[in-house]
């Protein structure tokens, strides 16, 4: 049972993290476009998220959730906060991201940096990394 939770665990943390990793380059791109072109990449954006990374945060979230629950010794395990941290971060960036897909499709002359969009990516995977990191070598 647990081996199956953890498969749909890490099956919706790769749609989850996929889908915010390809639309903050869909927006890094649109952003240095001009009239409909702009308009469609952020619109693609905003699709993606709902299509991909929204599903992916709910099933990642829900069935991590299922697996604490079926071993709360995790809850003791500095490891597991510190990724608990990690992931919070990525929550809080994906909300963001959401917001400003939104502002961005609905006022293509909002102004949009691809520098940010660049940034955020980075970031995305660099707690990608630390996440990984955490749960595979469990350092403490």
């Amino acid at each position: 049972m647990i081996s199956a939770l953890r498969i749909l665990h890490l099956f919706g943390v790769i749609l989850w993290m996929g889908g915010l990793l390809t639309v903050t380059t869909i927006l890094r791109i649109a952003s240095g476009k001009s009239g409909t072109d702009k308009s469609v990449g952020y619109t693609l954006a905003r699709r993606l998220l709902n299509a991909a990374a929204n599903p992916g945060a709910l099933v990642a979230i829900v069935l991590g959730i299922a697996l604490l629950v079926a071993q709360p010794k995790l809850l003791h395990e500095g490891w597991f906060h510190a990724k608990l941290f990690l992931v919070l971060a990525v929550l809080f960036i994906h909300g963001r991201l959401y917001l400003r897909a939104r502002v961005l499709e609905s006022d293509p002359s909002y102004p949009a940096a691809g520098k940010q969009f660049a940034a955020l990516h980075g970031a995305l995977s660099a707690l990608l990394l630390a996440i990984l990191f955490l749960v595979l070598v469990r350092p403490f």
